[in-house]
């Protein structure tokens, strides 16, 4: 190929034989253009395409002995072509120039040489791992992610020679298949832990606690956090509205040429922000204007929220506010003498250590809640609820609509009480003034309760499929759920839903509102606003204030 523009570089490369034939490259590029070149220009036509020459030297310094072809994953192979003097340049610098800017291309302090971190952290693992193939760990791995990790030399099937496009499986088991190029970016951004992984940590504790870093992929799709059993449905725009997700955001070109962070931003860099010597932080909001997207108004990744998500009674940006929630949390979390949130065993609860999963995974996630705002706000809000209930348990259920066979499972987590604490939990459906009392949903004088131990980590669990009465006129009722501390009278939380409709063939649900209280009293929903409990919803709030 040749193509080396220096001037001492006369080596009768693609370069001097154009120039010697004066062919220029069209302006627009189609299939034609290649025919006209094999037709017309033969000699320049047999240096145009990167042989296996190019990569891995002449054949014959291997005679047909597979053993002699000269193989490695270094970068500087490409950096040949697609280095300083190369012809493929993103805005700034040359392409191999941002990447050594990049976490990719810096050592990782052996991980390449671990299993199972070299899936990730090394170009050999992580090769290895797309092919399904057991990590060899050979001496001499790489212990960076150069280009051929990402890219197949050897295969052009996928858009830029990427490695991979097809569907990721987070640790939680969502599949995710939207993302197009982005999509290889979350073969290793997914956090690693499974459910149960997460289970194990906040019920042993332990030091090295939390999502493993780099879980973008996975709080970009709302998994990876601890969810208290519960659902989540509310994503941000940005999980299935960006159509190539990391990559779309992370290597958009930064054309400011008059900035100082020209040449440090976009493309191979896969840097958003920069920070020059002074303490300076420059933005890459290319892609956030264009079109069906923010369409120019955005030029701080702060933009101003929609409310005062951390209650300090002024409406900041997006960022600020979900940093004011992650300290408000970190406030409510044991720490040690230095001001660092601990999860050992013997210096935290299990309460402590559902939270502080939440509060490590948005730390980690390192994007101040950009990437997936309503998970942010949603994690952050329910553990902060968790460590703000004294004595008190938080009552849920994973669905708002009920249609004939449907399961109603309803969540329960109690507040900060301590881990020795059990709690009893009546279920009832009342109809014109009847109750039917869990498990048999028949008007016992004697219902039986349900039995939890606060703070276990219990997966959801389903607790009855309601075998509604069968209706010929439309007919109202209540679900109601009450719960009081074993052996006691104590009421430490209740729940009352919005009325359901029932009708002859079909029963719907308005919006349940999940309310608690210290009393066996049910409170108004203009009280439970005064006590500042709603704003645990306001993700909601237009659904809420349209029921």
């Amino acid at each position: 190929v040749g193509y080396d523009l220096h001037a001492t570089a006369d080596n009768n490369g693609f370069d001097d034989v154009a120039q010697d034939l004066n062919w220029t490259l069209p302006s627009v590029l189609e299939p034609a253009v290649w025919d006209d070149m094999v037709n017309n220009y033969p000699e320049l036509a047999s240096r145009a395409n990167i042989q296996c020459e190019n990569c891995h030297g002449p054949g014959s310094r291997h005679m047909g002995n597979p053993a002699g072809i000269a193989n490695t994953t270094d970068s500087s192979i490409c950096a040949s072509c697609h280095g300083e003097f190369g012809t493929e340049f993103t805005v700034g610098r040359s392409l191999m120039e941002k990447w050594k800017t990049s976490g990719h291309a810096n050592p990782h302090n052996g991980y390449g040489q671990r299993d199972p971190c070299a899936g990730c952290h090394s170009t050999e693992g992580f090769v290895e791992k797309m092919d399904g193939d057991a990590l060899s760990l050979a001496p001499g791995t790489s212990d960076f992610v150069s280009c051929v990790a990402c890219h197949n030399p050897h295969d052009a099937t996928n858009e830029h020679q990427v490695r991979t496009v097809d569907p990721v499986t987070m640790p939680s088991g969502l599949v995710v298949s939207n993302g197009s190029l982005g999509l290889l970016c979350m073969n290793c951004h997914t956090g690693r832990r499974t459910d149960e992984d997460i289970r194990a940590q906040i019920n042993n504790g332990s030091s090295y606690f939390g999502p493993h870093h780099g879980n973008q992929g996975a709080i970009l799709h709302g998994t990876g956090g601890y969810q208290f059993g519960m659902d989540f449905y509310m994503n941000s725009f940005h999980t299935f509205g960006v159509e190539e997700a990391c990559v779309q955001c992370h290597m958009a070109d930064f054309a400011d040429t008059t900035s100082p962070a020209y040449g440090h931003l976009g493309g191979h860099s896969y840097m958003v922000s920069w920070t020059d010597s002074n303490g300076t932080e420059y933005q890459n909001t290319t892609s956030c204007n264009v079109s069906g997207c923010h369409n120019g108004s955005i030029t701080d990744f702060d933009r101003p929220a929609r409310w005062d998500y951390d209650g300090d009674g002024t409406v900041e940006g997006v960022q600020t506010e979900i940093d004011g929630l992650t300290e408000e949390l970190k406030m409510l979390l044991p720490q040690d003498a230095n001001g660092n949130v601990v999860t050992t065993a013997s210096s935290s609860t299990r309460c402590d250590r559902m939270a502080a999963y939440n509060y490590v995974a948005i730390e980690n996630d390192e994007s101040h809640g950009v990437h997936n705002t309503n998970y942010a706000i949603w994690l952050l809000k329910e553990s902060i609820a968790r460590l703000s209930t004294d004595n008190g348990v938080v009552i849920s259920t994973n669905q708002t609509v009920y249609e004939p066979g449907d399961e109603m499972r309803v969540m329960l987590s109690a507040g900060n009480t301590g881990d020795d604490v059990t709690v009893d939990v009546y279920i009832a459906l009342e109809i014109d003034g009847v109750f039917y009392f869990y498990p048999d949903f028949a008007p016992v004088p004697n219902p039986q309760p349900i039995v939890f131990e606060a703070c276990l980590d219990v997966p959801p669990t389903t607790l009855m499929k309601p075998i509604l009465p069968a209706v010929t006129t439309e007919t109202h009722a209540t679900w109601y759920a009450v719960a009081a501390k074993t052996g006691t009278d104590e009421i430490v939380g209740t729940l009352s839903m919005a009325p359901i409709t029932l009708m002859p063939t079909v029963r719907s649900a308005m919006t349940a509102v999940p309310q608690i209280d210290t009393t066996s009293a049910v409170k108004p929903l203009d009280q439970w606003m005064e006590d500042g409990l709603v704003d645990r919803v306001d993700l909601y709030q237009s659904q809420l204030l349209e029921k």
